[in-house]
């Protein structure tokens, strides 16, 4: 989206992370507790893991924390970067748990403390676009395939 574009210019202008938080919260309901309909909840985390390297580089998951229940489930991670600097990430889903995202680092050179605004940017159609692209023309990706791969490891092993 523009405004992930945007924290990552802010971010790349603020130097690099010595530290912070980055925490998403949501429902639950029966689909999502379905393997068979959502897949593994562990997994939902993926796409929030890539806009953390896109936007902070490359790292290592050095704490995994991790807990289902019939209520939904919440994964905790510690995040090291390669260049230095530790995230907490949390990703959290209840029934009756409402819609927020945060983020909040310590850069070398500022801070920032991020809150995405509620505003649709049609997500799906922007997806739909780079992938028809991607098939017929030979685009490329927007995030980074191996890391992506990798972080699709990482998160088999903590389910």
């Amino acid at each position: 989206t523009q405004a992930h574009q945007d924290l990552k210019k802010q971010t790349q202008n603020l130097g690099i992370i010595k530290k912070g938080e980055y925490l998403f919260q949501g429902g639950w309901n029966e689909k999502l507790a379905n393997p068979a309909y959502a897949g593994p909840p562990n997994m939902f985390a993926l796409s929030r893991l890539l806009q953390v390297a896109d936007l902070l580089g490359q790292f290592e998951i050095k704490v995994r924390e991790y807990q289902v229940h019939d209520q939904g489930f919440r994964l905790h991670l510690h995040l090291h970067f390669l260049q230095g600097g530790v995230l907490g990430f949390t990703e959290e889903r209840r029934v009756g748990l409402h819609r927020r995202r945060s983020l909040q680092i310590q850069l070398t050179d500022g801070n920032i403390h991020w809150k995405p605004s509620l505003k649709k940017e049609n997500l799906f159609g922007q997806d739909l676009e780079f992938f028809y692209k991607r098939v017929k023309e030979g685009g490329g990706c927007y995030y980074d395939e191996g890391v992506m791969v990798e972080l699709l490891r990482e998160l088999e092993r903590i389910g």
